[in-house]
């Protein structure tokens, strides 16, 4: 995610109405990700309190976030597919917390079964464990939090069956649906939601490419994928007019910019070289059409990172 959000910071600074265009893309897929993450890995390593605390701190720094999200929206990433959404409910802060978790307990994955797979003179220990981690609550004076793997129509009758198909396939639905939710206690009472989940389906793999292959997704049909690279990500909320791309290319960034420069030109954009970041950065328009593009240094390959948008 570091590449496509120095993009943003780019164009930030150089094109303001650029920059509309890339935010929400941008703050969304990082939501998701940051749910993602806080699944897979908190929820699998870490203690209980820090994992609920984690939590917690998570909703707080996606709260700005909440006018993207009204309603639901389908985030895609690398050709995977969940959904983010915001609500406000007139139920208090506790039911609202209580309702997710219960939900959570009813429909429990395989996870909450790892304990059985564990040497009978450890099992009470393991079952306790696995419980607090298995389905995470946090309730605080104003704001709560859960977060669970449910039983989709793709998890396996045991944990080890389950974690065996993960390892083979990195498909996360063989466990369950992941579901995050945060919610805050309002001043008029109210309580307001944010939540995201997965479907049955959803394939940790497509988030890091091997080696030399492209990742999951798409180049865009308007503006061409820089020359010797390799595509990292393709990213965008599904019936929104903006995507972003990122690749890892051989050539030097001079080199990638001075591509763009002539190619872009070539299938009539007019792009600009922001005051101050000739040498890493270029805002383009064409018609209805914006893009943005960034080319960064790192080690021995150059970041390009691509934003695309129409008004």
């Amino acid at each position: 995610m570091l590449a496509p959000l120095a993009l943003y910071a780019i164009v930030r600074k150089a094109s303001p109405r650029a920059a509309s265009h890339l935010a929400g893309a941008l703050r969304v897929t990082t939501y998701l990700a940051a749910v993602s993450a806080a699944g897979l890995g908190m929820t699998m390593h870490t203690a209980k309190a820090d994992v609920a605390e984690e939590q917690i701190t998570l909703g707080r720094d996606l709260l700005p976030l909440a006018d993207l999200l009204q309603g639901g929206h389908i985030v895609f990433v690398n050709g995977e597919r969940a959904h983010v959404a915001t609500v406000t409910s007139d139920d208090s802060l506790e039911t609202v917390v209580d309702r997710f978790a219960k939900n959570c307990a009813e429909n429990a994955s395989p996870l909450s079964d790892a304990w059985k797979a564990v040497p009978g003179e450890n099992r009470n220990e393991a079952h306790d464990a696995i419980a607090a981690v298995a389905i995470t609550r946090e309730l605080h004076e104003n704001e709560g939090t859960v977060m669970c793997m449910a039983r989709g129509k793709n998890s396996r009758d045991s944990f080890l069956a389950s974690a065996k198909e993960f390892t083979k396939t990195g498909d996360l639905g063989a466990i369950g649906q992941m579901r995050y939710a945060y919610a805050k206690r309002g001043a008029d009472g109210k309580t307001f939601v944010m939540t995201a989940w997965t479907d049955d389906s959803f394939n940790v793999r497509a988030l890091t490419p091997k080696a030399g292959e492209d990742a999951p997704g798409s180049d865009s049909d308007t503006i061409p994928r820089p020359e010797h690279a390799q595509r990292l990500l393709t990213t965008g909320i599904e019936k929104m007019p903006f995507v972003v791309r990122a690749y890892k290319s051989t050539d030097a960034s001079v080199a990638v910019l001075a591509f763009y420069d002539r190619e872009m030109q070539a299938r009539g954009w007019s792009c600009v070289a922001p005051e101050g970041l000739e040498g890493v950065a270029r805002t383009c328009e064409k018609a209805s059409m914006h893009a943005s593009i960034a080319a960064t240094s790192e080690k021995d390959a150059t970041l390009v990172s691509i934003s695309e948008a129409r008004d």
